[in-house]
C-alpha cells in the first residue's frame, strides 16, 4: 500500500466544532499562526482559501499569510482547493485538523477523503515552524490518480525605509530542488526578516504575481521553475508579497489507499545569512527533515 509516514509534532484532540470553521490559533513559546475562520468552509473549492497570519516572538509586525492547499484527481477538469462546505475541524492550543471529502467534480459521491493537519512548534526560540500534512484516501471502488499543489503568499514586513507597496528589497534569497524537495527562502532585503519553506518530495516550483488563472482554467497544471534565485520579486511584477507555488508528481491510489505530504514553514525576526543549499538548520527545519526521513 502506498503510504508515507503522517508526522504530527503534537496529537490533536476530540472535535470542537463539526460543520463549522471558527478562527483559531494555534501556538508555540516562539510564535503563533491563526487559520482564519471559514477558510475550509467552501461548497465550491473555485478560490484559492487559506487567509491567516504567522506571528513571531519580538517580530516587528505579522506574517499575513495565504497557504492554500490544491489538488486535481482523476476525472477533475481543473484543479479544486482542499475545502468543503460539510468538513469537520478538531483541534489543540498548538495543532488543527480538518477532514474533508470531496467528489470528481464536486459533483456525486465523494472519491477522496483529505485529513489537513497545521501543527506548530519551535524552530528556534523565536522562530515558529509550522508543519502542515495533507492525507489522501481513495473513497472509490476503482484507483484515482492524484496530484497535489501547495500555494504561500507571504507578506514579509518590510523595513523602515521601504515604501509600501514596492517590493523593492524584497527577493528569493535561495531555492533548491533535490531529491528531499523543494526549499525556498523569501527575504526582505533591508529588514532581514524572511520566511523559509520546505515542500517535502515537491518535484516542481513557481514564483508570480497570482495562481488563480493557473487553478481556474482547464490546461493540466505544471509549474514551469521559474524566477531565478536572488531576483527582485519586483522586477518580476510581484510587490511586497512573496509567492511561490509547490507541486508533487501524481500518484496513483487504489482502492482504500493513502498518502500523505508534509509543507514545511518557518519565519525569523532578525537578519541573518542565507543557509548553504544543502542545509537548514539555521530554523532547525534539517533536524526536523532528518527525522522524517528516519521515520519513512
Amino acid at each position: 500500500m502506498i503510504k508515507k509516514t503522517l508526522i504530527l509534532l503534537a496529537a490533536f484532540g476530540t472535535a470542537t466544532s463539526v460543520f463549522a470553521q471558527a478562527d483559531t490559533v494555534i501556538t508555540s513559546p516562539s510564535g503563533s499562526f491563526t487559520i482564519g475562520a471559514n477558510t475550509f468552509n467552501q461548497a465550491s473549492g473555485s478560490s484559492l482559501n487559506g487567509a491567516s497570519n504567522f506571528n513571531a516572538v519580538g517580530i516587528l509586525g505579522d506574517f499575513a499569510t495565504r497557504s492554500s492547499f490544491m489538488y486535481r484527481q482523476t476525472g477533475d477538469t481543473r484543479e479544486r482547493a482542499i475545502s468543503s462546505a460539510t468538513a469537520s475541524f478538531s483541534s489543540t492550543p498548538n495543532s488543527w485538523t480538518a477532514v474533508i471529502q470531496r467528489a470528481v467534480n464536486n459533483t456525486g459521491n465523494a472519491t477522496l477523503e483529505f485529513t489537513l493537519t497545521h501543527s506548530i512548534s519551535n524552530a528556534t526560540a523565536t522562530s515558529p515552524l509550522l508543519i502542515s500534512t495533507v492525507n489522501v484516501r481513495n473513497l472509490d471502488t476503482v484507483a484515482r490518480g492524484v496530484t497535489l499543489f501547495h500555494y504561500n503568499d507571504w507578506d514579509v514586513p518590510a523595513s523602515a525605509t521601504e515604501t509600501a507597496n514596492t517590493g523593492n528589497f524584497d527577493t528569493i534569497a535561495s531555492n533548491v530542488v533535490d531529491a528531499s524537495g523543494i526549499r525556498t527562502r523569501l527575504a526582505d532585503q533591508a529588514s532581514g526578516y524572511f520566511v523559509e519553506t520546505f515542500a517535502q518530495g515537491a518535484t516542481r516550483y513557481q514564483h508570480g504575481a497570482t495562481y488563480v488563472p493557473l487553478f481556474t482554467n482547464t490546461v493540466i497544471n505544471n509549474l514551469n521553475n521559474t524566477i531565478t534565485p536572488g531576483t527582485s520579486l519586483a522586477a518580476a511584477g510581484i510587490f511586497e508579497d512573496c509567492v511561490v507555488g509547490m507541486q508533487w508528481d501524481e500518484i496513483t491510489l487504489g482502492v482504500g489507499q493513502s498518502y500523505s505530504y508534509t509543507m514545511m514553514s518557518a519565519i525569523n525576526a532578525t537578519a541573518a545569512p542565507v543557509p548553504e543549499p544543502a542545509t537548514l538548520s539555521v530554523l532547525g527545519i534539517g533536524a526536523v527533515v532528518a527525522f522524517l526521513r528516519r521515520k519513512k
